[in-house]
C-alpha cells in the first residue's frame, strides 16, 4: 500500500475504510495537499458497512482526544454474519488504536447497511429480508443483544411473474437495503413546529416497497440495568409504498432545507425524488419526478448522496460504464433535478463520500481497490479527477468510506 509520510497535523481528515476482505482502515488525509497516510487497521470479515459514534456520557472535557470514540462495523457473511463494536482513540505519532469491544451475532443474514440513531443500532439485513435493532451501552458502547426484529415477506408468485427474468432472480425475497432516520428538517408538518414523531426508512430491493416506521422511546431497563432507552419500530400508515415493477429501492439521499428524499432504484437505473408531509402522526411520501441514472441496462446503480451545499445530487453506476452521474437541483424548494453531466471512474464505485467542506470526493472503487478523489467545482458540481487515489492491497475491497475530525 502505499503510504505518503505527511507529518500529522489538527487539520487532517480521518478516513474510515469498511472492505470487503478481513481489514478495515483508518487513514489521514490532508484535503489541501491531498497526501495521506495508513493511521490504523483492525481485523474484521467484510465490513461493509460501518458506523461512527461518540458517546458524551464519557467525554473528557479537558483532554478531548482521550475521549473514546465508537465505531460499529457489520460482517456481511451468510452464516458468520455480524456487529462488532470497537473503541478508536488516537496514538502515538496520530496513529489510532482500534479495541474490541464485543460482536454480536444475532443479526439478519448478510446485513449491508448500518445506522447509528440515539444510542442505537439499526442494521438491514440484505438476505435476511429483515431489519434488527441493537441497544449501545450508553458507558462503554458495548452492543447489548438484538432488541427487535422485523422481518419482511417476499413479493407473491404472481408479482414476480411480471418481472423479466434477470429481474425476478433479483427479486426472489425481501432484500431490505438501507435503514435511515429521516430528519426532522425533511418532514413537512403544516406547521412551523417540527415534527415531534421519528420516522425511519427502510428500502426493499425485492419487493419494490419503501417501507415506513416510527420510532417509539421505550425508557424500560435494558437486561435489568438502568443504562437508558431503547428504541422500538412500529409501522406507520401506511407501512409501505409501491414503487414501479423492477425498480429495486437501493440507497437514498434527503434534501437540504426542504421536504425531498431521493431513492436510487438498483434495477432500473433511476432516481425517484418523493416529498415528505406528515398528516395524523404518520409519515406521507409522494412521487415527483423520476429521473435516469444508468443508461446502460446494467442493474447495477450503486449510491447517492447530495452535495453540502444542497445545490447537487450524484449517483454511481456499476458494471457497465462505471462512474457517477451529475444533477444539478433546479429548484431548492421542490429539489426536481436535472443531469448536468457524467465522469467516468474505475471499476464498480460501489461507494463515495464527500468530505464535509464539500471540495473533494472520495470515489471507492471496488473491482480495483483504490479509493479515487476528485475535485468538486462549487458552482457547477462538476468532478475532475486529481490523479490521486488510495490503493489497498489484493485481499482488500473498498466498499464503504466514512469521515471524521474527532480523532
Amino acid at each position: 500500500m502505499s503510504i505518503s509520510r505527511t507529518p500529522i497535523n489538527h487539520d487532517l481528515l480521518t478516513v474510515y475504510v469498511g472492505t470487503y476482505g478481513n481489514t478495515m482502515y483508518a487513514f489521514r488525509f490532508n484535503p489541501q495537499t491531498l497526501e495521506y497516510r495508513q493511521a490504523g487497521s483492525v481485523q474484521v470479515a467484510n465490513s461493509s458497512y460501518i458506523a461512527l459514534s461518540a458517546l458524551q456520557s464519557i467525554r473528557n472535557k479537558e483532554n478531548p482526544k482521550s475521549t473514546p470514540q465508537y465505531i460499529y462495523a457489520i460482517t456481511e457473511d451468510w452464516e458468520n454474519s455480524a456487529v462488532t463494536a470497537f473503541s478508536i482513540r488516537q496514538g502515538h505519532e496520530g496513529r489510532i488504536a482500534f479495541h474490541p469491544i464485543n460482536t454480536r451475532k444475532d443479526v439478519g443474514l448478510n446485513p449491508c447497511y448500518i445506522t447509528w440513531y440515539n444510542g442505537n443500532l439499526i442494521t438491514a439485513d440484505y438476505s435476511g429480508g429483515s431489519i434488527s435493532v441493537f441497544r449501545a451501552h450508553p458507558d462503554t458502547g458495548e452492543l447489548f443483544p438484538v432488541s427487535q426484529t422485523l422481518q419482511h415477506d417476499a413479493l407473491g408468485t404472481e408479482e414476480l411473474a411480471q418481472r423479466d427474468v434477470a429481474t425476478a432472480r433479483r427479486q426472489e425475497a425481501s432484500h431490505i437495503h438501507t435503514v435511515r432516520v429521516v430528519p426532522e428538517e425533511n418532514i413537512h408538518t403544516g406547521t412551523p413546529a417540527p415534527s415531534r414523531q421519528k420516522y425511519l426508512i427502510a428500502t426493499d430491493l425485492g419487493c419494490d416497497k419503501i417501507r415506513l416506521f416510527k420510532i417509539d422511546p421505550d425508557t424500560g431497563d435494558i437486561d435489568g440495568q438502568n443504562k437508558g432507552a431503547r428504541i422500538s419500530l412500529s409501522p406507520n400508515t401506511p407501512e409501505y409504498i409501491s414503487m414501479p415493477e423492477g425498480s429495486g429501492p437501493r440507497h437514498v439521499a434527503f434534501g437540504k432545507g426542504n421536504n425531498c428524499m431521493y431513492v436510487l432504484n438498483e434495477l432500473s437505473g433511476k432516481v425517484s425524488l418523493y416529498h415528505m408531509i406528515e398528516e395524523d402522526n404518520n409519515l406521507i411520501l409522494s412521487l415527483i419526478q423520476e429521473i435516469v441514472s444508468d443508461t446502460t441496462g446494467a442493474q447495477a446503480c450503486g449510491d447517492i448522496k447530495i452535495h453540502p451545499n444542497g445545490k447537487f445530487l450524484y449517483t454511481s453506476n456499476r458494471k457497465k460504464n462505471d462512474g457517477i452521474s451529475i444533477y444539478r437541483i433546479i429548484d431548492p424548494k421542490t429539489g426536481r433535478l436535472e443531469q448536468t453531466g457524467y465522469v467516468n471512474t474505475a471499476k464498480h464505485p460501489r461507494n463515495f463520500a464527500i468530505i464535509p467542506p464539500g471540495t473533494l470526493m472520495f470515489v471507492a472503487s471496488k473491482e480495483e481497490k483504490k479509493i479515487e478523489i476528485y475535485a468538486i467545482d462549487q458552482q457547477t458540481g462538476t468532478l475532475t479527477d486529481t490523479g490521486k487515489a488510495i490503493a489497498f492491497p489484493p485481499n482488500a475491497e473498498p466498499v464503504c468510506i466514512e469521515f471524521s475530525g474527532e480523532l
